[in-house]
């Protein structure tokens, strides 16, 4: 029974009603700041991402313009490079809890697929053109207008995609 009415003295006492809230203030004050600070450092990480998304598609822009140079040219040379997409899927990936929705993640994503496509299209081209066997040269020749019509379709689309990604951030 003592021991009780110590604890109840010393609840009731002045310094305890004090410390409590002062105690509770910090807490409230803590919590808040760290809501802040979540909240800009989840801004920053957003604006840094935007940034570097674009900057990655703007890269494979200047890529898909160096291909078609090449591809119309007088004879046309098939590039000897790929478009960046582990770039563009490390950024997004890593980010994505970072869109503010689905529809504008899955724009961009299906864009670095179509840089994919692209790669694979090139690969088949190179592959083909070592080819001895006849009917590989006649793929590689039908996979040659395949693949500009997908570089200029996607440089349109993507190029678009920016556009509307800009405006609205």
């Amino acid at each position: 029974m003592c021991i009780f009415s110590t604890i109840i003295d010393f609840v009731c006492s002045k310094e305890f009603l004090h410390d409590f809230i002062g105690s509770f203030i910090g807490l409230v004050i803590g919590v808040l700041w760290s809501d802040w600070k979540w909240k800009r450092d989840r801004a920053e990480q957003s604006k840094l991402l935007r940034s570097n998304l674009v900057k990655s598609f703007r890269f494979n822009l200047d890529r898909i313009q160096q291909c078609l140079d090449y591809l119309h040219k007088t004879p046309p040379l098939i590039p000897n490079f790929r478009m960046d997409t582990s770039t563009v899927g490390h950024i997004l990936f890593t980010g994505r809890d970072l869109f503010r929705g689905e529809a504008l993640f899955d724009r961009f994503n299906w864009q670095r697929y179509q840089l994919e496509h692209i790669n694979a299209k090139l690969d088949y081209i190179h592959i083909y053109l070592t080819s001895s066997d006849d009917n590989h040269i006649e793929l590689a020749r039908r996979e040659f207008g395949s693949l500009v019509g997908h570089l200029k379709i996607s440089q349109k689309e993507i190029s678009q995609m920016i556009g509307d990604y800009e405006r609205v951030a």
